[in-house]
């Protein structure tokens, strides 16, 4: 309603002006994907003149976390894939607060972004554990020739967890012995999306992306070898598909997409995906 927005929808962290058109829309590396990018949320954007815009954004608080085994919490040693704190015995009670600093012009557009995070971890044994996490973006895309466009996303930030939304396993906040504050750590990652789309004719174009995110995971906390080994370490990929619109309301598309997943123990993975889609757009 009018500069205001309640509800679930994209979280203002996720610049979708600044990825590509993708066959998979589920992931992409080193950016906040098409899986975990809805979040309720109250919004206001204030837009000045000039192509400029300013919007402040609360968003549902759902906080990842690592812990050691045997250190007294609720299931402790294993992380949680839930995107919640309940087995560490983590509580919620300040939201997500995302702010953009946005400016459209005819060459594209440019967004500068930071998100802050309060998480708080209640121990069984009414140990408190209470850190403050952060992250800042910078995004945009740039009209290159005809309806060509080079789109780019870069972020770095403490404790970002979900806000990196391909490395799942990046917990936002990890604990070590003792319980207490000066023990918990949230890591630092960054990560970054370059991508180029280039129309072949008005009903044909291809987009070719590479990603990229490592996080920094705490070896003097994270002691109990079994759960720091599988934590992820960095991803790396990309992708190259092309995609034909014969109508407006049709899209038909084939790609391809390769990517490498490491975890701190050095074991890796590859992934190889080739996929095509048929939508009709109501």
């Amino acid at each position: 309603m009018g500069p205001f927005l309640a509800g679930q929808w994209l979280s203002l962290w996720a610049d979708t002006d600044a990825v590509p058109e993708v066959v998979d829309a589920t992931g992409f590396i080193g950016a906040m994907d098409g899986l975990t990018n809805r979040n309720p949320q109250f919004r206001y954007t204030l837009a000045a003149p000039g192509g400029l815009s300013v919007a402040v954004s609360l968003e549902d608080p759902e906080a990842e976390g690592v812990s050691n085994a045997g250190l007294g919490l609720v299931g402790a040693g294993a992380f949680d894939t839930t995107s919640s704190t309940p087995p560490l015995g983590g509580i919620d009670r300040v939201p997500d607060v995302i702010a953009r600093l946005r400016i459209d012009q005819g060459w594209g557009h440019a967004a500068l972004s930071a998100v802050y995070r309060d998480q708080k971890i209640v121990a069984p044994t009414a140990a408190r554990i209470n850190k403050n996490s952060w992250g800042v973006e910078a995004s945009g895309h740039l009209n290159t020739f005809g309806k060509d466009t080079l789109k780019g996303v870069f972020m770095a930030g403490q404790g970002l967890g979900r806000y990196m939304s391909d490395m799942r396993n990046v917990a936002s906040l990890q604990v070590g012995p003792g319980i207490n504050s000066s023990n918990a750590h949230e890591p630092f990652a960054y990560g970054g999306n370059v991508s180029y789309t280039h129309f072949w004719t008005g009903s044909l174009r291809s987009s070719a992306n590479v990603g990229y995110s490592r996080v920094r995971n705490e070896d003097a906390l994270i002691t109990s070898a079994a759960v720091r080994a599988g934590l992820d370490k960095w991803h790396v990929g990309g992708r190259a598909n092309l995609i034909w619109s014969p109508v407006p309301q049709v899209d038909l598309g084939v790609e391809y997409f390769v990517a490498r997943r490491t975890v701190e123990s050095g074991i890796h993975g590859n992934l190889q995906r080739a996929l095509v889609e048929s939508v009709f757009k109501f």
